[in-house]
């Protein structure tokens, strides 16, 4: 679902007798985004919230009068759940319940991004049926509701900022916390009890914490609450904490930030949990005490999870080794044999098989189906096996690249690559057995090689994974097995993770789904990546196998990805193109229009030369004002993303031509000051309140040559300038595209090229205190392949008008 979710719902809420204004108060007070992805998930998971909240609200009533908010959004959200039977109708609901992915999948970026919103809605760090997670939901709603009357914005921004350990400004905004949100002494003195080291600094807290408790949970009562097991009668303890807890010992804080986070009331040892999670019995009136200050524990607790998996993704202890990828081979050539009361079949083998060098599961390998020539050359979405003429089996992957809307897909690109939305995997021959047995059976008219159930199969190979575990003593599993040629590949020259994941059609993996908006992967030199991969692999290995007899590749000369990269060769035309009519337009300022002409041309050159030296995004701003880059080292900071936290803002080296062709265009506007300052309001206000060099500029130009109003350069702008003036048609962010494209190709390490882009992940900050890029190396990088990279393009360093 798009934000279009919001304007049908809107129009159904008419039904229901609800306003703009109630649905917008709604929507204010849960934080719903404007990518309402999931927002009738949230609606439904509210209706077990509020009567949560409402309860605990009467118990700290003396905290301040809250209930008529939060009652007149729970009417409002009534009214919508009288109306659920109409979105299920329409699959609102049934869109996400069935899909393929679980909702922790479906929500763990929305939680990521706003935290607010998606606890609210789902529970998807633990269980739905928990009470204990009901109350720290409504918890957090309650705050919500609170502050809606000041500055909500503010207090959405500061809990995603606690979230993030690396941001050196959350220690200040925590202190700003209020102290008074619903604490209870009796909630602490009963965590301390606990001997996980985790909540130790609970229990130490609790000697000060106020004790703001109405009579109701003064008394409050003394029997566990439990909840029966499912198929049985037996009662078990109710979990209040989340069940995945972080997985690593390893501490994230050093000695001085361990000081500080103690000093806001955590402890160091939260980031380790104990061996098992230790079920808590707590009184359900004491779980209403929860903190807010809590809830900022868990949230960071989980941040630096998620920040140590995405740190440790590329280390090879989490991989197959070669040792468990020998063994595994070994036992598909039948060089390994399993015990007697463990029989295989070549079925097992080729799910195993097809697992490895696909890069998928067992449970998706065993939908495969066989193809005919004629579905192998159409455009649907049919992905399966078939053979071709030399006799090579051949695996066709649907590769959709990113999710974009239907109007950008089918807009002709005229300088972009070419795009397509399936690969061509050539499957290597190791064993004769599997070939035979996955080769399509001319006489037998099966759909699929495989005739086992899916989940039989799963199964079996799970069975045979763990025999040989035990057996070689290796580290096999379904999961390292599924991710060794993927990541693999994803560390060949020329290739990062979105071009890998592209080609093997898996472009829904966390840490490249945002890249693979930017990337474009040439199918044939994937091929012949992958096919030296397998090469190189079973020399290794010394694995005999039959190499492709055939000279040129299986895939034809098309691309997987991104539908906005330019053509090396079209910005090349594009900029010769510029360069030219510059110096015939400079060569000719007599009368007043022409000059206003020219200036338009030299703004359009130097804005987009900046944009393809710098990666800007498609932004109104695109200036390096004097505070923002030192001229010297070329350092500077771009924040065309981001949020008030700043988190997204990132430090980039802007290349010395660029840095030279910016100077020429503030000498250029201060040069064109003097013919048309004065009668020129927004030029005029360039100059005003500052001092030359500190004078903030911009790209301006004149719409109309026969006036002197001036406007800023914007985006779609550029875009409409560049079709109109030189028929060049791409979208104004395009530059991204190439840079990122260009970089990877040219050899430059993939963090480099990330973090010049401002694309990371929770742990991947390129300049926090736990990331060991140094500014130099960053420098210097860019400096060896961006260098190339405009030179090819032929970028100049270019005057203006003369003062």
């Amino acid at each position: 679902m798009t934000s279009t979710t919001l304007i049908n719902v809107a129009e159904k809420a008419k039904k229901a007798g609800i306003g703009q204004e109630q649905l917008m108060e709604l929507l204010r007070l849960i934080g719903a985004p404007p990518e309402l992805n999931g927002l009738m998930e949230l609606l439904l998971g509210l209706e077990k919230v509020f009567p949560v909240s409402l309860d605990i609200s009467k118990l700290n009533s003396d905290q301040g009068a809250i209930s008529p908010t939060l009652i007149q959004t729970e009417e409002t959200a009534k009214r919508l759940f009288a109306l659920k039977n109409e979105f299920k109708a329409e699959g609102y609901v049934s869109l996400f319940r069935n899909h393929t992915k679980s909702r922790h999948d479906i929500f763990s970026r929305l939680l990521s991004k706003n935290p607010l919103y998606s606890c609210l809605g789902l529970l998807p760090l633990g269980d739905e049926n928990n009470p204990g997670f009901r109350h720290l939901q409504a918890q957090l709603l309650l705050f919500s509701a609170r502050h809606l009357g000041q500055d909500m914005g503010s207090h959405l921004n500061l809990f995603k900022a606690v979230r993030d350990l690396t941001n050196l400004k959350l220690q200040e905004e925590l202190l700003q916390l209020p102290q008074e949100s619903f604490p209870s002494k009796l909630y602490f003195q009963q965590l301390a009890l606990s001997t996980a080291p985790r909540l130790q600094v609970i229990g130490e807290l609790s000697q000060e914490a106020p004790q703001p408790v109405s009579s109701a949970t003064s008394t409050a009562r003394k029997t566990t609450r439990t909840t029966p097991r499912k198929g049985t009668g037996a009662q078990r303890k109710t979990r209040i904490f989340p069940k995945t807890l972080p997985k690593s010992r390893r501490t994230l804080l050093t000695d001085d930030e361990s000081d500080r986070y103690r000093s806001l009331g955590g402890h160091p040892d939260e980031i380790q949990p104990p061996a098992e999670e230790i079920p808590i019995d707590i009184p359900e009136e004491i779980l209403s005490g929860t903190t807010f200050r809590e809830l900022c524990f868990w949230a960071k607790i989980e941040s630096n999870r998620r920040a140590m998996e995405n740190q440790l993704l590329p280390y090879a202890w989490q991989e197959a080794s070669l040792y468990d990828i020998s063994v595994l081979i070994a036992f598909i050539q039948g060089r390994i044999d399993l015990p007697k009361e463990m029989p295989v079949s070549t079925e097992i083998k080729s799910a195993l098989y097809l697992s490895l060098f696909l890069s998928r599961p067992v449970k998706e390998i065993a939908e495969l189906s066989y193809l005919s020539a004629d579905d192998n050359n159409t455009t649907n979405l049919a992905q399966g096996i078939f053979s071709t003429e030399q006799g090579e089996l051949v695996v066709r992957l649907y590769a959709p690249g990113p999710e974009l809307s239907e109007d950008n897909w089918h807009k002709e690109w005229s300088a972009a690559y070419p795009v397509t939305s399936h690969s061509l995997l050539p499957l290597p021959d190791i064993c004769a057995e599997i070939t035979a047995f996955l080769r399509p059976k001319e006489k037998e008219q099966t759909a699929s090689p495989f005739a086992t159930a899916s989940s039989t199969l799963v199964a079996q190979t799970a069975r045979v994974i763990n025999v040989l575990r035990r057996v070689q003593n290796c580290r096999l599993s379904p999961a390292r097995i599924c991710r060794y040629i993927m990541n693999r590949l994803s560390r060949t020259e020329g290739v990062d993770l979105p071009k890998a994941a592209l080609y093997l059609g898996l472009t829904n993996i966390d840490l490249a789904t945002t890249r693979v908006h930017y990337s474009v992967a040439h199918r044939p030199s994937m091929e012949q990546s992958y096919r030296s991969l397998c090469a190189d692999l079973f020399e290794q290995l010394q694995i005999d196998f039959v190499p492709a007899g055939r000279t040129q590749p299986i895939n034809p000369d098309r691309y997987l990805g991104s539908p906005f990269c330019p053509r090396p060769d079209d910005v090349k035309s594009l900029v010769a193109a510029m360069l030219s009519r510059l110096d015939k337009l400079k060569s000719d300022l007599h009368s007043h229009q022409k000059l206003l002409n020219y200036h338009n041309h030299y703004t359009l050159y130097t804005a987009l030369q900046t944009s393809y030296s710098s990666g800007y995004r498609a932004v109104n701003d695109r200036f390096f004002n004097p505070d923002e880059m030192d001229q010297e080292t070329g350092m500077a900071v771009i924040s065309d993303k981001d949020g008030p936290d700043f988190y997204s803002a990132r430090q980039v080296w802007i290349h010395p031509l660029c840095r030279e062709q910016l100077q020429h265009y503030q000498q250029h506007l201060r040069a064109l000051f003097d013919h048309v300052g004065l009668s020129s309001d927004e030029l005029f206000a360039l100059f005003r309140d500052k001092s030359w060099p500190d004078i903030v500029c911009d790209f301006l130009i004149f719409p109309e040559t026969s006036t002197n109003k001036m406007v800023n350069l914007t985006p779609s702008g550029l875009q409409a300038l560049l079709d109109e003036k030189y028929g060049y048609k791409m979208p104004p962010n395009s530059n991204r595209h190439f840079i990122k494209n260009q970089l990877i190709e040219s050899r430059c390490p993939p963090e480099i090229v990330e973090g010049f882009l401002g694309h990371w992940h929770n742990g991947q900050e390129p300049w926090n205190s736990l990331s060991s890029l140094h500014p130099a190396d960053f420098q210097l990088e860019l400096q060896t392949h961006l260098s190339k990279i405009l030179t090819t393009c032929g970028w100049q360093s270019i005057t203006g008008l003369s003062p």
